[in-house]
């Protein structure tokens, strides 16, 4: 059974060798392409009455042209006639879809009885520990045990963290996480062997109980047919690959509710730490300062607030731009939030840029602290703005000013707006008198 489309010299074919398998059997669907490569591995659909194989990597084949060859396997759960329905194949002229294919599956002569390979193989979930704070974070690892032997007789399909979102309840809990994280390695216990199939990083919003629950991995497990003859046992018609699932047993952990605070919003809690960098230590009245407080530590990135700058009058302050990265790190989640603040120093002076306060819930120490960063030197030299702007006569720059002030960040001065229009302008002014300002 043959599907055959010719797409701008490129040619597709989808077909089954076998219209009609048996039971004992495996259904193939194979679809070559001749001409230029798809740019992307095809996904063959789900069937019912047939659970899908691991795909083969495509095979390449030179006969006629260049021929690759994509191959999907099934096996049949029952009898009976079932359609291929047609599915969608992206070529590099668009998108194509395929026709149907009609399939039957019938009894076999002689009905293998496939059983299972006894195995003696758990899942758990392991927590960092019992308990911790609203919005820090606590580790839980899915772990799977296994005797070791000499057959590979079960296999677990990678895990999807956003498949294991949706089966876990996330009322009062984010989750971020890895599958088979490189860093897990193998341990042998007592004959059996234990790894870690997947890291999750939780953080509760509120206090209470909290249990992961309805947690199932998907298995590949092998099955063998004892009733075979020797010249089948040879050919490997013993065995087959059964797919299908393992439950993980629920486990709890408990958020314990931050203490009494005076603060109005919830303070981030974990470990933290701070750093700062200017991006450089001399300047020019009118130059663009850059300072970049940033703050990494184990706790929910999105409790952790802006900090708190002391503001010098004779410098303006835009609103900080904000950037959050994640790191994983160990057994730990790191995150870094990054405040990136942008300041326009008016008068020549030497300036301190602190002090900087970040106030937090510390978990190690179960207690309110803060961290401070007490001096941030920086030189301003050139021109005092203000009075230069008298000298000078640009005052009936102001109205302009306000208005081109609204398309701008907004300062936290007053004076800040026409300050801005004024070095816009300052190039123009000062070609006249016959000097330059930075």
């Amino acid at each position: 059974m043959i599907f055959l489309q010719m797409v701008y010299g490129q040619e597709i074919r989808l077909f089954t060798g076998k219209p009609f398998i048996t039971l004992d059997e495996q259904l193939q669907l194979i679809l070559i392409v001749t001409g230029n490569p798809l740019p992307s591995t095809p996904v063959f659909p789900e069937m019912d009455g047939f659970s899908k194989v691991s795909a083969n990597a495509p095979a390449l084949s030179r006969g006629q042209g260049r021929e690759i060859h994509y191959v999907q396997s099934y096996y049949p759960l029952r009898t009976g006639k079932f359609t291929v329905p047609s599915f969608e194949v992206i070529t590099p002229s668009g998108t194509k879809r395929t026709r149907k294919l009609l399939i039957e599956v019938e009894k076999p002569s002689i009905l293998y009885k496939f059983e299972d390979i006894t195995t003696q193989a758990t899942v758990r979930l392991v927590f960092s520990r019992d308990t911790c704070f609203v919005g820090d974070q606590i580790t839980a690892e899915i772990r799977a045990s296994v005797t070791t032997g000499k057959e590979k007789f079960l296999r677990f399909l990678p895990v999807s963290i956003e498949e294991l979102a949706r089966q876990i309840d996330l009322t009062g809990l984010q989750i971020e996480g890895i599958s088979n994280p490189e860093s897990a390695h193998s341990i042998h216990i007592d004959g059996k062997t234990e790894f870690t199939l997947a890291k999750l990083y939780l953080f509760p919003t509120r206090p209470g109980n909290f249990t992961l629950q309805h947690i199932t991995l998907q298995t590949e497990q092998q099955q063998i047919a004892r009733n075979t003859s020797a010249a089948d046992r040879r050919k490997g018609a013993n065995r087959r690959v059964n797919p299908g699932q393992m439950a993980v047993p629920p486990a709890s952990f408990y958020a314990r509710p931050l203490p009494q605070t005076h603060f109005t919003k919830a303070p981030a809690s974990g470990v933290f730490s701070i750093f700062h960098e200017v991006s450089r230590k001399t300047y020019t009245t009118g130059e663009n300062i850059r300072l970049e407080i940033a703050i990494s530590g184990t706790g929910n990135p999105d409790w952790v607030k802006t900090p708190v700058i002391h503001e010098n009058e004779k410098l303006i302050y835009f609103e900080p731009h904000i950037y959050t990265s994640r790191e994983f790190v160990d057994s730990a989640l790191v995150s870094r939030k990054q405040f990136v603040y942008e300041i326009i120093p008016a008068y020549p002076g030497t300036f301190n840029l602190g002090p900087v306060l970040f106030y937090y819930f510390n978990t190690q120490n179960q207690s309110y602290d803060s961290l401070e960063i007490d001096v941030i030197p920086v030189t301003v030299t050139g021109d005092d703005i203000p009075q230069l702007m008298e000298v000078s006569a640009l005052n009936h720059f102001y109205d302009r000013a306000f208005e081109v002030a609204k398309t701008q960040p907004v300062p936290s001065r007053a004076y800040a707006p026409w300050l801005v229009l004024v070095f816009l302008t300052f190039s123009g002014v000062f070609m006249v008198s016959g000097r330059r300002f930075y």
